[in-house]
């Protein structure tokens, strides 16, 4: 959790300031004035609908896929993903389980929203290969742009475990 709140602490003050979130591939313009906890993909709730702009939602309890999540101006809704480990299994697993979620969700017309992004961040991982050249739905951003995007937090990294 300790690396999850630091990328939501850093993803905010740079969304606060900059209007937008650089992935690499996928820039999101977002200007953060609020950190809120949230819920998604759950049916009836507000909170995927209402409650997302101009804000950075942490999952509460059990996430299906992403840590971190919010609209942008346009609508479209970004699911961001934190790995902290360097074993590739446990990566892969997890950059599998969000394009599952964004197949999956993606296909549903009640989410109310224009796209359906999904980002997953691994600050231990320098590149990350899928097998027999499957197509991923999920941006991966790995090594030192992960750690980039921590700004000055990066240097919690060096007292989390790896595996």
């Amino acid at each position: 959790m300790i690396l999850e709140y630091a990328y939501l602490w850093a993803l905010a003050c740079v969304s606060c300031k900059f209007s937008l979130l650089d992935f690499d591939e996928l820039v999101a313009r977002i200007q953060c004035e609020d950190i809120q906890p949230g819920y998604m993909f759950q049916k009836n709730s507000k909170s995927l609908d209402s409650a997302l702009k101009c804000a950075l939602l942490y999952a509460r309890r059990n996430h299906p896929c992403a840590v971190i999540f919010f609209k942008d101006d346009t609508g479209a809704l970004y699911l961001v993903d934190v790995g902290g480990s360097s074993n590739m299994s446990k990566t892969l697993h997890k950059v599998h389980k969000m394009n599952d979620v964004l197949v999956k969700e993606g296909m549903r017309e009640d989410l109310q929203v224009s796209e359906l992004e999904g980002v997953v961040l691994l600050p231990n991982i320098v590149n990350i290969r899928l097998e027999n050249e499957e197509i991923s739905e999920a941006i991966t951003v790995t090594k030192a742009r992960a750690r980039l995007l921590l700004g000055g937090l990066a240097q919690v990294l060096a007292w989390l475990p790896t595996v």
